[in-house]
């Protein structure tokens, strides 16, 4: 093979780099009148400059990226992107709070017959959340889900918000209070690059049964808690990072079990107004549900 041939072989982005000057143009793209030019018919910008090649001592033209070349390749990246959070989302440990039993759960999946009223208003209520998600990323406003009751649809619904967003290429993390507490404090082994990407750096992040962490210290808030609750929930704050809550308290209702009022106010401001469910547990009382 001489160099001629060689430099015809090489690709960049799946098509080649360089051609001979008498090369044949695809049915997409023309030659320019003077013959320096390859150009897109579409976006009518070059896909190839005529240049002098001294090495080779002749003319050949080399290739340049039009419009269009340049929106399929990141066509090409935001697909790649959106497969790679798919999986890398459906990973332990992010799986923790989801389990099998959610990892693929999804809003037109749930039953509303038979359901209470407010479980099929807070279910409605997030899907349309989540079908105008764009909005809310830009502005970082989340939501907060909460019930007297356990059992009644809220981590659920939470799953199901969280892997409508994952399919679409908008990485979510759904962890509970207390994992997030365990990681940050370091009493589990987790790489200190997962907490930082999945509670500061995550576009959403859903804390799940936020106030379950109050049964270490006789029913209230610890010290260490509100710490790095704080931490996360301010960081995400300043950042506008949206950040959505499930809980079997009110906002306010967090004060009762000692959660300080900066983090409450900060929650108030970025999760409001509260969703909430009134209706009994699910569990047990005859509704089938595919979940």
């Amino acid at each position: 093979m001489n160099m001629t041939e060689c430099l015809t072989d090489l690709h960049f982005n799946g098509v080649s780099k360089f051609f001979v000057e008498n090369f044949t143009p695809s049915k997409d793209e023309y030659i320019s009148s003077d013959g320096s030019l390859v150009i897109c018919r579409k976006c009518k910008l070059p896909r190839y400059i005529r240049k002098y090649m001294p090495l080779l001592k002749r003319e050949m033209y080399v290739r340049q990226d039009c419009d269009c070349d340049r929106a399929e390749y990141r066509k090409i990246e935001k697909r790649e992107r959106d497969r790679w959070i798919l999986e890398y989302y459906n990973t332990e440990p992010y799986l923790r709070a989801v389990g099998e039993k959610y990892k693929n759960a999804h809003f037109d999946e749930l039953p509303e017959t038979g359901c209470d009223s407010t479980y099929v208003a807070a279910k409605n209520k997030l899907a349309s959340l989540e079908s105008a998600i764009e909005s809310n990323l830009e502005t970082g406003q989340g939501w907060y889900l909460c019930s007297n009751e356990s059992g009644n649809g809220k981590t659920c619904l939470a799953a199901c918000f969280r892997n409508a967003l994952l399919d679409r290429g908008i990485s979510c993390a759904l962890m509970t209070d207390i994992d997030i507490v365990d990681d940050i404090s370091e009493r589990k082994v987790i790489d200190k690059a997962f907490t930082y990407e999945t509670y500061y750096n995550a576009d959403v992040l859903i804390i799940d049964d936020i106030g379950t962490d109050k049964s270490r210290l006789n029913g209230t808030v610890s010290a260490e808690t509100n710490r790095y609750m704080y931490s996360v929930i301010n960081s995400r704050y300043v950042s506008k990072k949206m950040t959505c809550f499930t809980s079997n308290y009110t906002i306010q209702g967090l004060r009762k079990i000692g959660y300080e009022r900066k983090i409450i106010d900060r929650i108030t401001e970025m999760a409001s107004p509260e969703i909430i469910i009134a209706g009994e547990s699910f569990r047990g009382n005859g509704i089938s549900r595919p979940y």
